[in-house]
């Protein structure tokens, strides 16, 4: 054997530990996720942070899409930030920022609370007395979607959260 096919030899069996080293810490059971952590949560669960995110107990912590996580849970209409970052060896650390509802309209099909930003955060079966009513929207409205700013939704959301609770109803008269 020359001595240069024997560094070739090296360098290939090198390469090859290295690879079977990768692969083996990529699918070692230390690095098995053992524990998501949801933080800043109010409305949803727990559990359904986790589903949103795409994150499965034993899954491989070191293979996680950070990205793909935050985007599956920014999707959701209560979901205004989200950030997902590992804890080596075994932990997920999922933090939201939860949107809050600023007031309800009522659209042709019913009730809907709606966020400070204007977006629509889901359908209620009747008015929720913890936030002020904004008026009446002609389209119907879906969770996800957009709320124009209105005067009286503006109203609303300039309220801080401990006072909206107390005012039931936000009229316009002539425009004001």
């Amino acid at each position: 054997m020359t001595e240069r096919s024997a560094r070739w030899s090296v360098a290939v069996l090198v390469l090859v530990m290295v690879g079977l080293a990768g692969w083996l810490v990529a699918n070692s059971p230390i690095f098995a996720i053992g524990e998501v952590r949801v933080l800043g949560n109010v409305h949803l669960t727990a559990e359904r942070v986790r589903a949103l995110a795409g994150v499965t107990l034993g899954d491989n912590v070191l293979r996680l899409d950070a990205d793909r996580a935050e985007f599956g849970l920014e999707e959701h209409a209560r979901v205004a930030r989200a950030s997902v970052s590992r804890d080596l060896p075994s932990t997920v650390v999922i933090r939201i920022d939860e949107r809050r509802p600023a007031a309800w309209v009522r659209d042709r099909r019913g009730p809907v609370l709606v966020a400070t930003d204007g977006t629509v955060l889901e359908r209620i079966r009747r008015p929720d007395r913890s936030v002020p009513y904004a008026g009446r929207w002609s389209e119907v409205l879906g969770p996800g979607g957009r709320v124009g700013p209105t005067a009286s939704l503006q109203v609303a959301t300039a309220f801080p959260l401990e006072l909206r609770s107390r005012v039931r109803e936000i009229r316009l008269d002539q425009g004001r």
